[in-house]
């Protein structure tokens, strides 16, 4: 249950209202087109543990239909010019298919089906903090804020020697991820491992 009500909240002034975070420009992405990569944490590499005595899995590609087929491109070349994924150009053992999810927007998730490749992920152990954790540490706060991190597991750079796990099949060829990627089934763990420790 939330502390204070909204109307309670308003007349405290501790809330004020603003436009919604989707008609306020853009200024993360404005930056990032200028600097052409998009920011990761310094001096932080997450290396995800592979059990090599699961046999690696190169699944076939998924056809796309053909009306996303622009806007899965599009995508693409953004996530390569941000240096988020690279194009693969050698074999590679792993390969997992690409998704497309239309958002309600119109535009486009794209997604790996890292099923297979979970598999051989090996698990943290790190444990989830719930909201009964932190709310004794709100006994004497008198300010409250929620942040939204933009693209979150993307600002976490990916160790060398575990990027080939991420590597995924699409209509343009195969690419891998640099960073941190949604689909890894401990992807929360490590990032929420790292914000422990850098607060």
């Amino acid at each position: 249950q939330p502390l204070l009500g909204r109307t309670t909240a308003k007349e405290l002034g501790v809330l004020a209202l603003g436009l919604p975070s989707t008609q306020v420009p853009d200024v993360y992405r404005l930056q990032c087109e200028q600097k052409r990569q998009f920011p990761k944490m310094k001096g932080i590499k997450v290396n995800i543990e592979i059990d090599p005595t699961v046999t690696p899995v190169a699944q076939h590609a998924r056809r796309p239909p053909l009306a996303l087929l622009n806007k899965i491109e599009d995508k693409l070349d953004s996530l390569l010019a941000s240096d988020i994924i690279e194009q693969v150009r050698e074999y590679s053992p792993w390969g997992s298919p690409l998704v497309a999810v239309v958002k309600d927007n119109g535009e486009i998730r794209l997604c790996v089906d890292m099923r297979r490749a979970n598999l051989a992920i090996k698990r943290e152990t790190h444990l989830m903090p719930t909201f009964e954790d932190f709310l004794p540490r709100l006994k004497e706060a008198r300010v409250f804020s929620r942040l939204d991190v933009k693209d979150a597991f993307h600002q976490v750079e990916l160790d060398e020697s575990c990027r080939h796990i991420t590597t995924f099949i699409s209509h343009k060829g195969m690419f891998r991820y640099k960073r941190l990627m949604f689909g890894i089934c401990n992807a929360s763990e490590c990032y929420q491992k790292i914000i422990e420790q850098i607060l």
